[in-house]
């Protein structure tokens, strides 16, 4: 019997990703170079590029809302009774020895993601931290194989076209990327419950 389970959504969607990948790397040639992030680039210090390109990544924004809703069947969750907004995105391009320390993505969303738009063969994959990994008690134990119980980290490799979506408060990372090109577009999504005002 599962007791407690965290999902992650997962769907492919190659034709869009192909269709954004001249949009991403005109944002990427507009990006300025910052601190936090050495290795690489990123729009997510620089909201302006967002709302250029608002009308430009439509296509993308759309398919997030859709497949939110895809995520929330699945949790059973009621959607007459919710409101769904697209809290932010930005696009990164995780370059040769790059990393990302573990990290969530709260407070403000409830849902996060990956789309994952131009991935060179062997870049580093997304891993995906329990909420107790630092104190698993089971963690020393010999295994014959990983599986949903005895696991404290997954590991997801990425690929063009491949959306990922999971709970905002879930700890995940990449570790050093060893290829020259990694590009993404993270978001972040929130969902609220609807107030009734009668």
């Amino acid at each position: 019997m599962n007791l407690f389970s965290t999902y992650l959504h997962h769907v492919n969607n190659k034709e869009l990703s192909d269709s954004l990948k001249g949009h991403c790397d005109q944002i990427l040639s507009e990006v300025q170079p910052h601190k936090d992030y050495p290795i690489g680039r990123t729009s997510y210090f620089d909201n302006t590029l967002r709302k250029k390109y608002q009308e430009t990544f439509l296509p993308f924004t759309d398919f997030v809302y859709e497949q939110t809703l895809e995520y929330l069947k699945v949790l059973d969750v009621k959607q007459n009774e919710i409101n769904i907004s697209l809290v932010d995105w930005w696009v990164s391009d995780m370059q040769k020895h790059g990393s990302h320390d573990s990290h969530t993505h709260t407070p403000g969303s409830v849902i996060s993601g990956n789309f994952y738009i131009d991935i060179d063969p062997g870049s580093s994959q997304i891993n995906f931290y329990d909420a107790d990994a630092d104190h698993n008690i089971l963690a020393d134990l010999p295994f014959n194989s990983y599986n949903c119980y005895n696991s404290s980290i997954w590991n997801v490799p990425p690929k063009e076209g491949l959306l990922l979506m999971w709970p905002a408060n879930l700890r995940h990372g990449v570790e050093t990327n060893m290829t020259n090109k990694r590009i993404a577009i993270s978001f972040n999504v929130n969902v609220t419950k609807k107030w009734n005002t009668q």
